[in-house]
């Protein structure tokens, strides 16, 4: 089996207040999101904030690097579903990659 996903806790937790019971008017708590989740949303975010390298650009954005890798997978055409699902898998590793990092100053 592979090993559970560290999602990074829940961001937002909401706690319990009161029972439970909606008939009492309190709430019950919820987790809310994960870290993972709020953290891939904000690079995916960032990602789609970049516009394609200018002319006189010396790095190529992230953008423009999953673009060119939709048309790599595309026979050279841009294809909108396979630049989401890269666009997508992107900002999952890098929120990966930053729950790992953050875990590094904790141990």
């Amino acid at each position: 089996m592979s090993e559970p996903i560290n999602d990074g806790g829940p961001a937002f937790p909401v706690p319990s207040v009161g029972t439970g019971d909606p008939r009492d008017g309190m709430t019950r708590g919820s987790d809310g999101m994960s870290v993972r989740t709020w953290l891939a949303g904000h690079a995916m975010n960032g990602i789609l904030s970049q516009s394609p390298a200018g002319l006189f650009s010396v790095k190529r954005s992230i953008w423009e690097a999953c673009w060119n890798q939709s048309k790599e997978d595309n026979q050279g055409q841009g294809d909108s579903e396979v630049f989401a699902e890269i666009i997508a898998a992107t900002s999952v590793l890098l929120a990966d990659k930053l729950i790992a990092e953050l875990e590094k100053g904790t141990k």
